[in-house]
């Protein structure tokens, strides 16, 4: 598989709600490891929802054009 374009898959993984994304390691298979900040909701006394980053380190799985396929761990953890 030819190395991923970094620039796409950030801009891809963006529109999905991440950013300040760092690419970790390319892994066989087309995967590739990442940190990056997911904007999580965070409900306010109000009722109004406001978003929050939150660190998360999460697994991209990549299909043979470079698309995003799946994504693993991208989930913040309660704490």
């Amino acid at each position: 598989m030819p190395r991923i374009n970094q620039q796409a898959l950030k801009t891809e993984l963006a529109k999905r709600g991440f950013e300040s994304i760092s690419i970790k390691r390319e892994l066989p298979g087309g995967r590739v490891e990442v940190d990056a900040n997911k904007l999580h909701p965070v409900h306010d006394e109000g009722g109004e929802s406001v978003y929050a980053p939150v660190p998360v380190s999460l697994s991209v799985e990549l299909d043979g054009r470079g698309k995003v396929k799946s994504i693993a761990g991208d989930t913040p953890k309660p704490a």
